[in-house]
């Protein structure tokens, strides 16, 4: 049981840190409606931006809005609330209680996520389509992420457990993200499809909401090999392109369901996503394929078994159909193809470069089980990427002038003067420039030269040794005036030092406060007679210190010793309870033991 000030102090601490919270996130409207302007109208100015290349009448000209070629325009480089190099865990005793609060907000029994499957079960039954989905989905992980804010960012609670939260943008995940729109497009109309055994949908939709970004909320929600197994139909019935039974629903399976590459063979998905199995944590790698074996001419397939290869035979590549498909490459064929045109069309070729593959791409990770999508991080998504290209085009005059043929007559003696007459005149004028000058030079040297000993020579230095110096710096004021005008007095070394000591005090006492207050108002004192917690004889001595020093009235001394002491009356209050509570720890045990007739007499009726 908590003590009684141990409550009353963090409800306080929390009052206060929601009201902070309310007013740092109005002040990041402000001043992100302000950056958003400004953005808006660089953006704005950079769509008219064109670029003149080397080959003459060819222009490069980039589509409005294209600061990086790579990246969206937003206030931050990764497109986050800050960027990656400015958040920092903030680590109090309520850390890790926020953070959890936070991961049971998102499966709540009425919230979003846990009343999705049937939800969306619903709009199918009605053939109606779920349009609040992705802004709902949206919501939900912004409203995660402010939980786990300390006063707006960029610090934030829980450590890795929450940090996923922080890659998120919301205007992106309304717009571009891929992973809403897997969601809502494909997993919420088929989500009649998905018949789970008892306890595993919510399994599921808390491992492909937030169990695959990491390592450590892999380990938060596991997905079972059961549970796996159950994912993996699903995938089967919407993810095959080409069903040899077509699932009995109106309308089909969404074609993005098709597009985003899901894992539709069994045994390899099960394989892919099963990151517990006989209460063995696994590693969760959703793309195994991009890293090639070892070994040169093996193939790796899906149950683990390697087979080598003869590459003059054929069908000696057609080994892993019976054994769940390919799961890696040989190392001399290290590239996996994203289309299945090997083995009757059933598996993904392998080719020693990507441009050798019939599609010219590779085999990637389906964003549906990605830990990380480029998005998340401000970079274009693969159809964003295509929407923004670079256009060359040719002048139009040029086009004109490439078809055409010249009629202009051969160019005149005087076209051929009027062409030459600049450098003419520019010669003639630097000739005429550099003659005069030299002129001047030859009749003036020997006046410079009696200046030149004037002014820099040996004259000048005889003049000013011979000059008596208290005729020339002795000041022309009157003696009485200037002896009034004295200089403040030197300071003591003994006032010097006192002043060190006073700001060493005020800052020494400044450091304390902050100390405590960083070790916060709650578990102070966890029982009668624990030693005392460093910040006490630290905030003591500082305190005392600027008393006798006289600075309560000091650069806020005031203010952080009032502080100081509300600490120590939490920390003494703690002690006395306390205190208390091991004094009655007797009375309450021989309650336990013989009743409250035990006491007095007095019998108690309940």
């Amino acid at each position: 049981m908590r003590p009684l000030t141990q409550h009353l102090s963090q409800s306080s601490f929390l009052r206060s840190e929601r009201l902070l919270r309310k007013r740092a996130n109005l002040v990041a409207v402000v001043v992100g409606c302000f950056w958003s302007e400004v953005f808006a109208q660089d953006g704005a100015a950079s769509a008219t931006t064109t670029t003149v290349t080397s080959v003459e009448g060819v222009t490069t000209t980039w589509l409005p809005g294209t600061f990086d070629p790579a990246r969206y325009t937003c206030e931050t480089k990764s497109c986050k609330l800050f960027n990656d190099w400015e958040w920092f865990a903030i680590n109090t005793s309520n850390s890790t209680m926020i953070c959890d609060e936070a991961h049971q907000d998102l499966f709540a029994f009425d919230g979003y996520f846990r009343t999705l499957p049937s939800i969306c079960r619903a709009y199918k039954a009605t053939g109606e389509t779920y349009e609040g989905c992705r802004k709902n989905y949206c919501n939900t992980f912004d409203n995660a992420m402010q939980k786990i804010l300390h006063l707006g960012g960029p610090g934030y609670y829980g450590f890795d457990q929450c940090r996923p939260f922080l890659d998120f943008n919301r205007t992106l995940c309304e717009t571009e993200y891929r992973d809403p729109e897997i969601f809502c497009d494909c997993y919420c109309p088929t989500m009649t499809l998905l018949e789970p055994i008892p306890g595993c949908e919510d399994e599921i939709l808390a491992f492909l909401l937030l169990g695959r970004r990491s390592p450590e909320l892999a380990r938060m929600y596991p997905m079972t090999a059961a549970c796996a197994a159950d994912l993996c139909r699903w995938y089967e019935i919407i993810g095959d392109p080409l069903p040899a039974n077509p699932p009995d629903m109106v309308g089909g399976v969404p074609n993005i369901c098709h597009e985003v590459g899901l894992p539709f063979r069994p045994q390899q998905c099960e394989e892919l996503v099963t990151t517990i199995r006989s209460g063995m944590d696994l590693s969760y790698d959703p793309c195994p394929w991009l890293t090639p074996g070892e070994e040169d001419d093996v193939l790796i397939c899906s149950d683990g078994s390697t087979h080598e290869l003869d590459v003059t035979e054929a069908e000696s590549w057609t080994v892993c159909i019976e054994h769940g498909f390919r799961w890696t490459c040989p190392a001399n064929y290290p590239v996996m193809c994203e289309d299945r045109n090997c083995d009757a069309s059933l598996d993904h070729c392998c080719q020693t470069e990507t441009w050798r593959c019939k599609s010219g791409k590779e085999r990637m990770c389906s964003p549906a089980l990605a830990r990380d999508l480029p998005e998340w991080n401000g970079f274009l998504t693969p159809d964003a990427a295509s929407r923004r290209v670079l256009t060359t085009t040719l002048d139009p005059l040029q086009q004109f002038l490439s078809r055409s043929t010249t009629t202009t007559l051969p160019e005149g003696f005087a076209g051929e003067v009027k062409r030459v007459m600049p450098i003419i005149v520019w010669t003639s004028g630097a000739i005429g420039a550099t003659v005069t000058l030299c002129v001047c030079i030859f009749l003036c040297r020997t006046h410079l030269s009696n200046v030149s000993k004037t002014v820099t020579g040996a004259p000048r230095f005889l003049k000013a040794y011979r000059t008596d110096p208290v005729s020339v710096f002795w000041p022309k004021n009157d003696v009485s005036q200037l002896e009034k005008q004295k200089l403040p007095p030197l300071r003591t070394k003994e006032e010097i030092e006192a002043e060190r000591l006073d700001r060493q005090a005020c800052e020494g006492l400044r450091a304390a406060v902050d100390a405590a207050y960083q070790r916060g108002f709650r578990g102070l004192c966890s029982y009668d007679g624990a030693p005392p917690p460093a910040e006490e004889e630290a905030l003591l001595e500082a305190m005392a210190t600027v008393r006798v020093r006289g600075l309560e009235s000091k650069s806020g001394n005031g203010q952080l010793l009032v502080r100081g002491e509300r600490w120590l009356r939490t920390l003494r209050a703690e002690r006395h309870l306390m205190r208390v509570a091991a004094d009655l720890r007797p009375i309450v045990a021989d309650l336990g033991v013989h009743g409250l007739g035990g006491i007095g007499g007095t019998t108690l009726i309940e």
